[in-house]
């Protein structure tokens, strides 16, 4: 839906077209006469795979391998 994305709905349909749309939105509790202004949320990584905490990683897999094998 464009109105989600902020994009002004009014100019792409005519004014019956418009308010007809508008009429069977409101009961949702969606009103395309007003802009939208709901912000997305982006999803951040909690973690972030490098090559250099792979190969500590393997270092320390290694030295704890060596401590249980004594």
């Amino acid at each position: 839906m464009l109105w989600k994305e902020g994009v002004d709905v009014r100019p792409m349909m005519s004014k019956p077209t418009f308010y007809r749309h508008r009429s069977e939105l409101l009961p949702l509790g969606i009103d395309i006469a007003l802009p939208n202004e709901q912000v997305e949320c982006e999803i951040i990584p909690l973690f972030r795979k490098s090559p250099a905490d792979q190969s500590v990683f393997r270092m320390g897999y290694q030295r704890v391998w060596s401590i249980n094998r004594e």
